[in-house]
């Protein structure tokens, strides 16, 4: 995306306080959830849509099967793997939620865990 204002973006954690990129003032925040909520989505905005397209662009390489599954050729299930733990870094990194304990391929994890 181009246009908009650099990353990374901060907040000063006072209410009536500022969202500030390098420096200078970008808005005012009233709400330090709602601040935070902003920065966070905005500093991994870039990389939310570099995990969803990935994602979006697997599916093009996978084959409908006519009982409603799935069906993927070649390195598929490797890259849908890496795509997904992508996804759900980038989503907890814009959330702010915790980061997902990395995958061991014989143990099962849930997020954020």
């Amino acid at each position: 995306m181009s246009g908009h204002t650099t990353t990374p973006w901060e907040f000063d954690g006072n209410c009536g306080g500022y969202i500030t990129q390098d420096g200078d003032k970008i808005a005012r925040a009233y709400s330090n959830k709602d601040a935070t909520f902003i920065v966070h989505a905005v500093n991994n905005y870039e990389t939310l849509l570099r995990a969803l397209t990935e994602l979006s662009n697997m599916y093009a390489s996978t084959w409908d099967g006519v009982d409603g599954s799935l069906r993927m050729f070649g390195d598929g299930i490797a890259r849908f793997e890496k795509a997904h733990q992508a996804a759900r870094i980038a989503v907890c990194k814009a959330t702010g939620a915790p980061l997902p304990i990395s995958l061991d391929e014989d143990e099962e994890q849930t997020p954020g865990a």
